[in-house]
């Protein structure tokens, strides 16, 4: 009996012993672990704040981009819109002088119809005037 009880003390103890190792193993693991988590959520707000500070700068270099490229664009469409207006007025200007240009050669050609028409019957009326005052003189 006494083999019997210091086989079961000693198998007792086994087990107890393994029992606290298995507890310390646990143990071990929940710290470890816990403070792997404190460590990397330290980490990733870390890193988080590092990237912020990296994106805030580009971010706001964006922006300024942003706005230079509005105001060029803006400038670059006034200067457009002016050209086009001062093209427009000039386009005017010429069509208005064509236009004069056009009624003053047609007002001549008119005038130049109408003195050869009215030369056309003054030779005709001359004519008929010779033939009458010869018809006349002949008699």
């Amino acid at each position: 009996q006494a083999c019997i009880r210091r086989m079961l003390t000693q198998w007792t103890a086994k087990r107890y012993r393994n029992s606290a190792i298995v507890l310390q193993s646990t143990t071990r693991a929940f710290v470890a672990r816990a403070k792997f988590n404190l460590v990397k959520s330290g980490l990733v707000a870390l890193q988080s704040q590092f990237r912020r500070s990296r994106v805030i700068p580009i971010a706001k270099q964006s922006k300024a981009a942003t706005a230079i490229q509005a105001s060029t664009r803006s400038w670059l469409s006034r200067v457009n819109l002016t050209r086009e207006e001062t093209a427009q007025a000039e386009e005017s200007h010429l069509n208005a002088a064509a236009r004069m240009i056009q009624s003053s050669t047609l007002a001549w050609l008119a005038r130049r119809r109408v003195t050869r028409s009215h030369l056309a019957e003054q030779e005709c009326a001359a004519t008929r005037i010779q033939a009458v005052y010869r018809a006349w003189q002949c008699q």
